[in-house]
């Protein structure tokens, strides 16, 4: 279980390195990310029965930002198809602190 998250997370990561547009994510040498919403760093958070993602967003990023479109970011970041469904139990990708909301 735990070298198919591992998989999962190295996927997202290469997915997230070759993005373009506007919720792009540029990794630099020193490996922190940058999102177009001013967005830096990334963290790994477990979901738990009740989270959604405006939740996480809330609970976990820091800074001043719009929290929908950091939403959006995390929709990409993490490859997810229904922002309305998360699963308990799963890992998500997102940013340590946004800025510029």
């Amino acid at each position: 279980m735990f070298l198919l998250a591992l998989f999962v997370v190295i996927l997202l990561v290469a997915a997230t390195e070759g993005a373009h547009g506007s919720g792009s994510a540029a990794t630099s040498e020193s490996g922190a990310t940058t999102t177009s919403q001013g967005c830096t760093g990334s963290q790994t958070i477990t979901a738990h029965n009740g989270d959604n993602l405006t939740l996480l967003v809330e609970q976990h990023v820091g800074g001043t930002y719009d929290t929908q479109q950091v939403v959006d970011t995390v929709v990409h970041m993490n490859g997810i198809a229904n922002r309305d469904l998360i699963y308990a139990n799963q890992q998500y990708r997102l940013p340590v602190t946004c800025g510029g909301g």
